[in-house]
């Protein structure tokens, strides 16, 4: 599998840079939130310390690839997920889990009220039993 970033060539160095809007650190804190982990979840994972896991989601560290790579692990994801991720996909799937959410809760309501109507059948039809018993003993 290969991944592509695309890169930036600093004007002042020669040095090459992540050309995105969102820096590696914020992606590894939303992609981290939509999983429903926190920090200390991700730094147990990872057997660090809570501040220097922190440190990496405030971007106030460089991240070693094989430690984006124990990160990508724990998120269960590829890093390239990582690099490729910005705010626009952090929205839609956040929208999506809203989505979805709204259709679980709709499903439960129909559910119920199919439960009711199931109910409301069968004390009918107990009802019925009950006349028909009572109507055949009679002369």
């Amino acid at each position: 599998m290969y991944c592509v970033f695309l890169l930036n060539r600093n004007l002042f160095s020669n040095h090459f840079e992540l050309v995105s809007a969102m820096k590696i650190g914020e992606k590894i804190r939303a992609i981290r939130q939509l999983k429903g982990l926190n920090q200390e979840n991700m730094a147990n994972m990872l057997n660090m310390n809570v501040l220097a896991y922190g440190d990496i989601e405030r971007c106030k560290t460089d991240i070693k690839f094989s430690r984006l790579e124990q990160i990508s692990a724990a998120l269960k994801v590829t890093v390239c997920d990582i690099g490729a991720f910005d705010a626009e996909l952090k929205t839609q799937v956040q929208s999506n889990v809203v989505k979805t959410r709204l259709e679980q809760q709709h499903e439960v309501v129909k559910l119920q009220l199919e439960n009711q109507l199931l109910k409301a059948k069968l004390e009918k039809a107990e009802l019925e039993v009950t006349y028909w018993r009572e109507k055949s003993l009679l002369p």
